[in-house]
């Protein structure tokens, strides 16, 4: 049995409920969409672990419009599925990472095979994720608990001008709130501080009890 959340764009409405109901009987949750406008939006609202795309359809053609999510970080391993191979089309493929290239038709199984691998990347993704998370969570656990809670090593006069309060603050806390103020968001500063958009959330939830604010905009008010 399958387990996965799986996404299923092609315009050939047939195709789309017969896979659906295929993949279901396997175990696997299936959501559809008839072109690539119905597929963003299901990739904005909802988290896949596999999606089964066709490559022409009414409002795209090959795989460009997938771009766009894979930059944004959502877009879930793909099985590309076509009636029409071309270079150009694996090429792109290649790009996105898709896992992979099936040519209609094909045999059921062939695609129960690909959507299983798929959701096995997927699954491990998460993992990895979850795995660094809560190892720079104990780093930076670490790193409170061997400073001065005081006044931590790094300290300049710079945050002195801040505001007292942020003496209480790691050195990573305060890279945080710096960031805040230069209106950086979590994914930026995720990537600024090679940390994780979870980690990150987590020293903001930190910031907030230790500076006793409720949100960005309260803290942001108080140290201006």
């Amino acid at each position: 049995m399958g387990g996965g959340r799986i996404l299923l764009v092609d315009d050939d409405a047939t195709f789309r409920t017969t896979t659906a109901k295929l993949l279901s009987l396997r175990g696997y949750r299936c959501w559809v969409a008839a072109d690539a406008a119905g597929a963003a939006g299901a990739l904005v609202r909802e988290r896949f672990d596999a999606l089964v795309t066709d490559i022409r359809m009414p409002d795209a053609w090959d795989l460009t419009h997938l771009q766009v999510h894979d930059d944004a970080g959502r877009l879930p391993p793909t099985i590309v599925v076509t009636a029409y191979p071309g270079v150009s089309t694996a090429i792109e493929a290649v790009r996105l990472s898709v896992v992979d290239y099936l040519c209609k038709p094909f045999e059921i199984e062939d695609l129960v095979r690909a959507v299983g691998r798929a959701v096995e990347r997927a699954r491990l993704a998460r993992r990895r994720i979850e795995a660094r998370a809560r190892a720079e969570d104990l780093v930076e656990a670490l790193r409170t608990l061997e400073g001065d809670p005081g006044r931590p090593a790094g300290w300049s006069t710079e945050d002195e001008g801040l505001g007292p309060d942020l003496s209480s603050l790691s050195d990573r806390e305060r890279e945080v709130v710096h960031a805040l103020q230069r209106g950086l968001r979590v994914a930026e500063i995720a990537g600024q501080l090679h940390l994780s958009p979870h980690t990150v959330r987590n020293h903001v939830k930190r910031v907030f009890r230790k500076l006793g604010v409720h949100s960005q905009i309260e803290l942001l008010a108080e140290l201006r």
